[in-house]
C-alpha cells in the first residue's frame, strides 16, 4: 500500500527510528533501579514513621529525605569530575567526543545500579537488626541506605537522558522525555507483583513484616538487571546506532542520473541498429 501512495521510507530514516532498540533494552535493564525508587517512597518511608513514633521526633524523616537530595547533587559533581579528568588523559584522547560520552555514560549508571544492589543489601541487613532488637532503634540506622538511594539517584538518572542522546539519532531526541516516563512508569509497576510475590512477608505493620526478606529480594533483582545491563552495554557500547547510509535512494527506486544515462543510451543503440 505504501508502494503505490509512493510514501516510501528512506533507508536512512528507518535506521533512525530502529536506534530506538538499544534503548529499550538499557532502560529494561533499569527496571531494578524503578523498583528501589518505589521503595523509597513507600517502605522507606514505613520505616521512619514506625521509628518516628516512638522519638516523637517528626523531623527526622525530612532530614534522611535531605541527606538523600544532597547525596544526589554530589553524585552528579562527581560525575563531572571524573569526566573531566578523563578527558584530559592522553589515552582516551584518541576517542572522538560521542565515543566518550557514550563510554562514561554507561560506565556511570553501571556504578548507579552497584550503588542500587549495595543500597538494598545494607537496608536488609539494617532491617534484620532492627527486629533483632524488638523493633526499638533510631531513625541514624536509615541514614546508611538514604545515603546510598540518593547516590544511586545521582548517577542512574542523571545518565539515562544522556544516554538517550549518545544511542538514538538527533531527529528522535524530542521523544526522550515521553520514552523515559514510560519506561520507568512501567518499572515502578512492577512493584506490584513483586510485592504480591511477597506477600507472606508484608504484614499490617513494620514491626511484624520482614522487610528485610523483602529487601534482600530486591537486590538480588536489581543485581541481575545490573548483569542484563553490563552485557547490553558491551554489546552497544561501540556499535554505531545510526550509521551514515551510503543509499541516498530506496532500494526499489532508481537513481535519477541512472534513468537519464538509460535514456541517452536507448537513441544510440537504435541507430546502430
Amino acid at each position: 500500500m505504501q508502494e503505490k501512495k509512493g510514501k516510501l521510507c528512506m533507508v536512512k530514516e528507518v535506521r533512525e527510528v530502529k536506534s530506538l532498540v538499544p534503548m529499550i533494552y538499557l532502560y529494561i535493564a533499569s527496571f531494578g533501579y524503578d523498583l528501589l525508587l518505589a521503595t523509597k517512597n513507600t517502605f522507606f518511608v514505613s520505616q521512619v514513621t514506625i521509628m518516628t513514633s516512638i522519638t516523637k521526633s517528626n523531623r527526622d524523616i525530612w532530614i534522611l529525605f535531605l541527606i538523600s537530595d544532597i547525596m544526589i547533587y554530589v553524585s552528579e559533581f562527581i560525575c563531572f569530575i571524573i569526566s573531566f579528568a578523563f578527558g584530559r588523559l592522553k589515552k582516551f584522547r584518541s576517542m572522538d567526543g560521542r565515543s566518550k560520552r557514550k563510554a562514561g555514560t554507561l560506565t556511570r549508571i553501571g556504578f548507579g545500579m552497584l550503588c542500587a544492589v549495595t543500597c538494598c543489601l545494607v537496608a536488609c541487613l539494617m532491617e534484620s537488626r532492627r527486629l533483632s532488637k524488638g523493633g526499638m532503634t533510631t531513625t541514624m540506622t536509615l541514614v546508611p541506605q538514604f545515603v546510598l538511594v540518593g547516590t544511586t539517584e545521582g548517577f542512574v538518572e542523571g545518565g539515562l537522558g544522556s544516554l538517550f542522546q549518545c544511542l538514538v539519532a538527533k531527529s528522535m531526541w524530542s521523544f526522550e522525555e515521553s520514552f523515559t516516563e514510560i519506561v520507568m512508569g512501567t518499572g515502578k509497576l512492577l512493584t506490584i507483583p513483586v510485592v504480591l510475590f511477597s506477600s507472606s512477608w508484608i504484614k499490617e505493620t513494620i514491626n511484624t513484616s520482614h522487610l528485610n526478606r523483602y529487601y534482600l529480594l530486591l537486590g538480588i533483582l536489581n543485581a541481575a538487571f545490573l548483569v542484563v545491563f553490563g552485557y547490553y552495554s558491551i554489546r552497544y557500547a561501540y556499535k554505531e546506532a545510526w550509521p551514515e547510509d551510503e543509499l541516498e535512494h530506496p532500494p526499489h527506486q532508481p537513481d535519477s542520473h541512472q534513468e537519464n544515462d538509460d535514456n541517452e543510451a536507448q537513441p544510440e543503440d537504435q541507430g546502430n541498429k
